[in-house]
């Protein structure tokens, strides 16, 4: 890089012999870790061709700032996806977001934190945590709520796992100031295709792009999901990175295009646009407060709820139709109606009554707005 061309004027660390980030995001937070591991974390360098900037040196610093200035005013960006936000310094960070925020309040910026807890996601964004009042970031990529998800898709519930994880993972939101702009997700360019990890089986893939959209924070779709693009990183990254089928030269069929879409896809494509036009108007599924109830026989339920509108939305992981008692979701109220949100379709129930439950299908998410 041409930068690097000039080694000695402190615009990179540098270390005796090339030394790699040691990847360990939680040593930034670990009041037992060694000076050297948070250094390595901070300083070291993410791979052989990336020289690690020194975010220390008062030249790079000015530089990196006018850079982020000017790309989001030339470019009129709506938002910033900050990759790999656990190695930069993050004095330096919280700085540039101040900055940033102060000449764009209306620019979203979020971080990639692609971690294994929610303390350690937490810490980097504004957060609840003694010691972390100086924090400027507004989100984070919501890796804890992708690995929810996906398990729930995968594995069985039991106390902690399946669909109890996605249980677990919003109790933890108390960590959180803004937990409703955190990036939600199912899979990106470095993990596997939600279709591939669903087991390319459709009832399941359709439980995770509906929760993926009715629960809490900013929901980020990545492109070919919505016409099951499939892809798994065990070869490399490239295999969930493919072209989307349409507007390429040589490609057989165009997916931009409704007549192409035929089968499984067309269906997933309607599925998928139902969902967005359902969250887009309905404000309780945008900004409406989560009440999460524990997971038991393979059913998972939370709501969302507004002065003005509230949704139930009602996940069953088991491969057995479940009965679902209501008394539990509703026990201020002696009468509810629900109304599926995709067919419209209205049922009424007595809910105290021992014959007031609904059929859940296998494998299924339903969504229903309370009346």
């Amino acid at each position: 890089h041409w930068m690097f061309k000039y080694f000695d004027t402190g615009w990179f660390n540098e270390w005796d012999t090339f030394t790699r980030t040691n990847y360990r995001a939680n040593s930034m937070h670990d009041p037992y870790a060694s000076g050297l591991e948070k250094k390595k974390n901070i300083d070291g360098w993410f791979d052989n061709n990336m020289p690690d900037v020194n975010q220390r040196n008062t030249h790079m610093i000015t530089y990196l700032n006018q850079l982020y200035l000017w790309w989001a005013e030339y470019a009129g960006l709506n938002a910033y996806r900050v990759d790999t936000y656990t190695y930069p310094n993050q004095e330096f960070m919280n700085q540039l977001n101040t900055l940033l925020l102060k000449e764009f309040p209306n620019l979203f910026i979020f971080g990639e934190t692609w971690v294994n807890s929610s303390a350690t996601q937490a810490y980097f964004v504004k957060n609840n945590i003694k010691g972390c009042e100086k924090n400027t970031l507004p989100s984070v990529t919501d890796f804890q709520m992708c690995w929810a998800i996906n398990e729930a898709v995968q594995k069985p519930m039991d106390w902690t796992q399946g669909l109890n994880r996605i249980y677990q993972t919003l109790s933890e939101d108390y960590l959180y100031q803004n937990p409703e702009q955190l990036v939600t997700f199912l899979d990106n360019h470095n993990i596997n295709r939600i279709w591939d990890n669903a087991g390319k089986n459709f009832e399941k893939w359709k439980m995770a792009t509906s929760l993926l959209m009715t629960l809490r924070g900013v929901p980020c779709l990545y492109y070919g999901t919505e016409v099951l693009m499939e892809g798994n990183t065990a070869q490399s990254d490239a295999y969930v990175r493919k072209d989307f089928l349409g507007g390429w030269q040589g490609d057989s069929i165009n997916l931009f295009k409704e007549a192409s879409r035929k089968g499984l896809t067309k269906e997933a494509y309607l599925h998928m646009q139902k969902l967005i036009s359902l969250r887009r108007n309905n404000e309780a599924l945008q900004i409406g407060k989560t009440i999460n109830f524990a997971g038991e026989n393979g059913v998972y339920v939370f709501e969302r709820i507004t002065d003005n509108q509230m949704f139930v939305i009602i996940s069953n992981s088991s491969n057995t139709t479940q009965k679902l008692y209501l008394n539990r979701f509703f026990e201020n109220k002696q009468i509810v109606a629900l109304i599926n949100a995709f067919t419209l379709e209205e049922q009424s129930f007595m809910v105290g009554e021992a014959a007031s439950y609904l059929q859940l299908p296998p494998n299924s998410t339903q969504i229903f707005e309370v009346k």
